[in-house]
């Protein structure tokens, strides 16, 4: 994935990075800008999320996408974050075991941009984060976190102006 995002971004043409069907074990990556034009990232496979914590280490999120303008990020299947395996192995309250968990998706510092039609499934954290951001649209977002699961909450905003959440649904299941 991290050879087609560069091929997308060097294009002076709209461009998409096509995830086709199937299941996918991916990540941590990390897609930057700046791209010479807009980029999509349609997700038409099951994205699943490394369960060792290890590889996580240097990276916060699982999947992160900074300092992009013009992005869109779309699909008909799940972000499955694989966080059962990890929550057992952090729990502050009764142990005192505090590891550092990735956030799910993080955008940093994108621009005018949308992410519509996704699934986020089992965030080792929270399930999404829009820091740093302007002018992005949240459409048809579907959250699915058992009640075990460390944090059920869904998508966190900070320092962020002009984000609109349409259609944002979260589940138990």
């Amino acid at each position: 994935m991290s050879n087609a995002w560069k091929a997308a971004c060097l294009s002076t043409d709209p461009s998409i990075v096509l995830i086709p069907n199937g299941k996918y074990m991916v990540g941590p990556l990390t897609f930057q800008a700046p791209c010479k034009a807009p980029v999509s990232v349609q997700v038409q496979g099951n994205v699943l999320a490394p369960t060792d914590l290890n590889i996580f280490k240097s990276q916060n999120g699982w999947m992160v996408f900074q300092n992009i303008d013009r992005l869109m990020v779309s699909g008909t299947e799940t972000f499955n974050d694989q966080g059962s395996l990890a929550w057992s192995q952090n729990n502050c309250a009764k142990t005192g075991t505090c590891n550092s968990l990735p956030i799910n998706l993080a955008f940093t510092s994108i621009t005018n941009s949308k992410i519509q039609d996704i699934s986020l499934l089992n965030s080792k954290l929270f399930h999404m984060i829009i820091l740093n951001c302007k002018n992005v649209t949240l459409q048809h977002i579907i959250i699915r976190a058992p009640q075990e699961s460390l944090k059920p909450d869904g998508i966190h905003i900070g320092r962020s102006s002009g984000i609109n959440i349409t259609g944002l649904a979260q589940t138990s299941k």
